[in-house]
């Protein structure tokens, strides 16, 4: 596809560049590199909204949503500084969570949104077309159990993750295409191979819950959009850390065991849930600073196997719940292609969430994504003067 690009559009290009080579090569620059590029890439963003200010404020649709969200971001900091964690990445990353939502509407209002996926989808279909070739023809050395061997985006969830990214921001960039479902088809089909194949089974599930939501019906897709619904869904997978003790049960031990084959424990999840309670009783209100250090002292493992409880060991229970209460208050009944993927693609990080730790900025991105989409949006309605040097550019 070739698309003309403005010198504004170029600084988004090399931003959202680095943003992504970050992402997914973490595992080969190492925390050095992944902390120094971070920083770089949120101060663009952050600069550029300040810089910005004036226009933010006229367009600017979410005053209240976004408070909440610096509310949450001062919350995570506030936790930071009392646990002697406090750095320059965190200053930083609370300046970039204060200024996401902004900054996507902005990008949407401006007609750039659609150069951001393309962006994405460029870099994320390279990488995985790579890392997909290697652990295939080269599983001895690019096939990773998530624990001693990695493959080249890293562990088994790294890859299952990215795998879903892709297919999302695919699906949104040429949801008006009349052969989106049938690339979609392939993609899912790939994406659902790729989780059996590293023996991925939380992303596997994740995959078949987006797409149980986007395929539902009006009336249940409704129920879905309202924010009691995405609460109560949010209650039961932080949970499910009690639930788990239903395995106990001898009928239930059984049919884990020997009709589905696989381990009561939940591959070590329950020793780990067992002990959340002791460490969160320590520190309620500010957390740790990190959930990684006081989870591996009593454990071993690296974090709390759980998006809810991993917040409250990371900042406390009020940042958890505040963290709960923006994404319940992003949700938003979007009744388009767009906004049925999206809310799929809440519902399966909530879901994934029970499991694994998928509370973070991808679950955010997506319920902004969600929030900000228009059902009636035109790139090619919008007339934005921008600067008059214009490069051709053959990206997709």
């Amino acid at each position: 596809m070739k698309i003309y690009v403005s010198e504004n559009r170029l600084v988004l290009f090399t931003v959202c560049s680095a943003f992504v080579y970050t992402f997914l090569y973490f595992p080969f620059g190492g925390w050095s590199f992944y902390s120094l590029s971070t920083i770089a890439c949120m101060s663009i963003v952050v600069v550029y909204v300040l810089v910005n200010l004036e226009t933010v404020l006229n367009l600017y649709e979410y005053r209240g949503v976004n408070l909440l969200a610096c509310v949450y971001s001062f919350s995570v900091l506030l936790s930071k500084a009392y646990n002697d964690s406090f750095s320059l990445l965190v200053l930083v990353t609370f300046g970039f969570k204060c200024s996401l939502l902004p900054f996507v509407e902005m990008q949407r209002v401006k007609g750039h949104i659609r150069f951001l996926y393309k962006i994405f989808l460029l870099w994320f279909g390279i990488s995985l077309a790579i890392n997909d070739l290697l652990m295939v023809a080269m599983p001895g050395r690019f096939y990773g159990d998530g624990i001693t061997k990695v493959f080249f985006l890293g562990n088994k969830f790294s890859v299952g993750y990215d795998h879903i990214i892709f297919l999302i921001v695919f699906f949104l960039l040429y949801l008006n295409t009349a052969k989106l479902r049938k690339w979609i088809s392939i993609l899912f089909f790939i994406t659902c191979f790729v989780c059996i194949y590293i023996n991925c089974r939380t992303v596997l599930l994740g995959t078949i819950v987006m797409f149980a939501v986007y395929s539902s019906q009006e009336s249940v897709f409704h129920k879905l959009s309202r924010k009691r619904t995405t609460t109560i869904v949010i209650i039961i997978c932080a949970m499910f850390v009690f639930f788990t003790q239903i395995t106990s049960i001898p009928s239930v031990k059984y049919f884990i065991t020997e009709v589905l084959g696989r381990d009561v424990t939940l591959t070590g999840r329950q020793q780990i849930f067992a002990v959340l309670p002791k460490v969160i009783k320590r520190k309620p209100l500010l957390g740790y600073g990190a959930s990684s250090e006081i989870i591996s002292k009593y454990t071993g493992a690296f974090d709390a196997q759980n998006g809810f409880f991993d917040l409250i060991v990371s900042n406390g229970l009020p940042s958890a719940i505040l963290y709960a209460a923006l994404i319940v208050s992003l949700v938003a009944k979007r009744n388009s292609k767009a906004g049925r993927i999206l809310l799929g693609a809440v519902y399966a990080y909530l879901i994934m969430s029970m499991v694994e730790v998928t509370f973070g900025t991808t679950l955010v991105l997506f319920s902004i994504l969600l929030m900000t989409e228009k059902p009636s949006y035109k790139e090619e309605d919008i007339r934005i003067l921008e600067p008059q040097t214009r490069i051709s550019v053959r990206l997709l």
